[in-house]
């Protein structure tokens, strides 16, 4: 599943020209999007650098819940995000009950999602593909759209301002158009973003629209960027919130 994962983390590279080293932010830049994200970008200290157009997510730790009743779950967590095209490839691993090996890949590549999972390196215990995993695979990519700055600036992405502290965000792909609104505090920071448009899978394997939302804490320093620290996700569901991951980032690779 590693080797799968760099693998395709290797194709994704190759998409980039050698001759792009990124674009610097200029105030002429950050005048086409909405006051609120603008205020981002400077509160985090981009402007005037240059905006690499692939990274690497490191995170320090991660958890998941498999399911509402159940307890979080320790694991690794490997990530890449990219601009040239909306991107996102995940590899995660940890053991069940502290024993059974698990794998983990999630990605938005080439217009489609996948979730793959196995036990044991070699039991496939889940392969979700499809067009609802396409858009909720797409979706996770609008929410993490920040912490790439590059991709913020890209035509398949466009920006609406609805007051001084949100905007929506609204993605379109190879035929896929999701949305979603983000938050920001005074200070300039991305502290949260939610959408009705992701899918959650259920019991017997059919798909429902859940809301869906993120939330982020504790910015912290990666060089001399501003980064965001603490990630949850969360199923806004009708019968309750279920907060399903949280993680914490030690920093963004350029």
């Amino acid at each position: 599943m590693k080797t799968l994962y760099r693998l395709e983390v290797e194709q994704e590279r190759a998409k980039v020209a050698s001759s792009d080293n990124g674009v610097i932010l200029t105030k002429e830049m950050l005048s086409t999007v909405p006051e609120p994200l603008a205020r981002y970008f400077v509160q985090c200290g981009y402007e005037g650098r240059v905006l690499a157009p692939f990274i690497e997510l490191v995170w320090s730790e991660a958890a998941i819940k498999m399911s509402e009743k159940g307890k979080f779950m320790a694991m690794k967590c490997y990530q890449h995000n990219f601009s040239y095209e909306p991107c996102r490839l995940v590899y995660m691993k940890s053991r069940i009950a502290g024993l059974i090996p698990f794998e983990g890949r999630d990605k938005f590549q080439d217009g489609k999602g996948n979730m793959l999972i196995r036990l044991l390196k070699l039991f496939i215990i889940a392969d979700v593909k499809g067009e609802e995993m396409d858009r909720s695979a797409l979706v996770t990519v609008l929410a993490e759209l920040p912490m790439i700055p590059a991709s913020c600036f890209k035509s398949y992405v466009k920006w609406e301002y609805i007051d001084n502290n949100t905007v929506r965000g609204t993605i379109s792909f190879k035929g896929i158009e999701v949305s979603g609104v983000f938050s920001f505090n005074e200070k300039g920071e991305y502290v949260g973003f939610t959408t009705d448009e992701r899918y959650q899978t259920q019991k017997d394997g059919s798909f429902k629209k859940v809301r869906w939302s993120v939330e982020i804490g504790e910015y912290i320093k990666s060089g001399d960027i501003s980064i965001p620290a603490l990630l949850t996700a969360t199923w806004n569901q009708g019968s309750g919130d279920f907060q399903y991951f949280r993680g914490k980032i030690a920093g963004i690779n350029f």
